[in-house]
């Protein structure tokens, strides 16, 4: 009895946290077979001491599997097991007893996956078991007549699961940079042509197919928008505040300048005001990319409200109390607004917001990506039927800290 406490206290040991698997190897056609499965498996009239034997010379499984012959019974939970042990008596009035007796309280169902599965078609049906069982081990059914089944632990599964998005996400991640780093050269000179036939470089043109060719000249500088704004997504995502420049903040300017840009570019004529509060400590930062990130929320401002709405450009302390201050910029308009669940989504990449439609839904991502490059945040608020207000806010630092890059 002494020996079959001290073989349960060692059970009660946390395993290795190695993750068991290379995951170099894995990919989205990675199946189960690829991951650690283990080879536990009992008759289910065998002894509970015998059954603390086996999870001692298995202490990585997360169960055995109980068999009746050729029959699959059932797994008896390494989770279950221990926590219905852990009683002063259970383990001196089950000890003899047959796995058989514990039916009820720590074998489980067995769940049966093929080991052709995917492992992310089965993480995707693992994660939808309810919490009770979110975390019972799995059965992997083998081709190997010696071996029929074998278990997964489920931990092992959602971190393979992980990993294998992690890596695809990379891969895109570099997908996109290059391909928009190909894209570039093209467009840019199917640019310079398009101008060049409508200037009449190669004699006259009608008007109705220079009113064509102007079309196409909007549709390519779309393009290249695009492929500059993927490019600038793949800069920030691999190089964050590395590739900042920075230097004190202008902000009064920096509002002149995305004011006049947005009276020259937009066809909705909104009353369009600045309110900076005075004496502002320094912020410093990257102007080009902070004047993006404003142009960028007034524009999307601009085009919900109505004409001779107001869009209000704030520029202010936040939390003037707290010990790390920092400079809070903000846009209101008066626009239809935005439901909750609908604000949630809208710094994501491809995401939009109604009324907001009509390009490729990146520009909100851009902006949260250079704000948290600053070390800042980026929010909206907004009230449906009365307004939105987007917000950054930028850490302020001393002037030391601002050291632009040499010429």
């Amino acid at each position: 009895m002494e020996n079959a406490a001290d073989i349960f206290i060692a059970l009660l040991s946390p395993p290795s946290s190695d993750d068991g698997f290379d995951e170099r190897i894995l990919s989205l056609e990675s199946t189960l077979v690829e991951l650690p499965l283990h080879h536990a498996v009992m008759d289910v009239a065998s002894s509970v001491a015998e059954a603390m034997r086996c999870f001692e010379t298995n202490p990585a499984a997360p169960g055995i599997i109980l068999m009746a012959g050729d029959r699959l019974v059932g797994v008896l939970s390494r989770q279950l097991f221990l926590g219905h042990m852990r009683h002063p008596s259970s383990l001196k009035l089950f000890l003899r007893r047959s796995l058989d007796s514990l039916h009820r309280s720590a074998v489980i169902e067995a769940e049966i996956f093929s080991e052709s599965l995917s492992i992310v078609q089965a993480a995707d049906q693992a994660l939808r078991r309810s919490i009770d069982h979110f975390y019972d081990p799995i059965v992997v059914q083998r081709s190997d007549g010696d071996c029929p089944y074998m278990l997964l632990d489920t931990h092992q599964l959602l971190l393979a699961q992980s990993r294998i998005h992690q890596l695809t996400s990379r891969l895109l991640q570099e997908l996109v940079s290059t391909l928009s780093h190909d894209l570039r050269t093209p467009v840019l000179a199917n640019r310079s042509a398009l101008s060049a036939i409508m200037g009449g470089a190669f004699g006259p043109v009608g008007n109705l197919p220079k009113e064509v060719l102007g079309e196409c000249c909007s549709a390519n500088d779309d393009l290249i928008k695009l492929v500059d704004t993927l490019l600038d997504i793949s800069r920030y995502e691999t190089g964050g505040s590395r590739i900042l420049n920075r230097e004190p903040i202008d902000w009064a300017k920096i509002c002149d300048r995305v004011i006049t840009w947005a009276q020259n570019s937009s066809n909705h004529k909104c009353k369009l005001l600045t309110r900076i509060q005075p004496d502002l400590p320094t912020a410093c930062g990257d102007a080009i990319e902070l004047q993006r990130v404003l142009q960028n929320l007034v524009d999307n401002a601009v085009r919900v409200s109505e004409p001779e709405q107001p869009v209000c450009i704030e520029v202010l302390l936040a939390q003037p109390t707290h010990k790390n201050q920092q400079l809070k910029v903000a846009v209101h308009d008066q626009g239809p607004g935005l439901k909750k669940q609908e604000a949630k989504r809208l710094f994501r990449r491809f995401m939009q917001g109604s009324g907001r439609r009509g390009r490729a839904g990146l520009g909100l991502y851009v902006c949260r990506k250079i704000v948290e490059s600053h070390g800042g945040n980026i929010n909206v608020e907004s009230v449906v039927g009365l307004g939105t207000t987007f917000w950054f806010t930028i850490p302020i630092q001393p002037q030391a800290a601002c050291c632009p890059k040499p010429e």
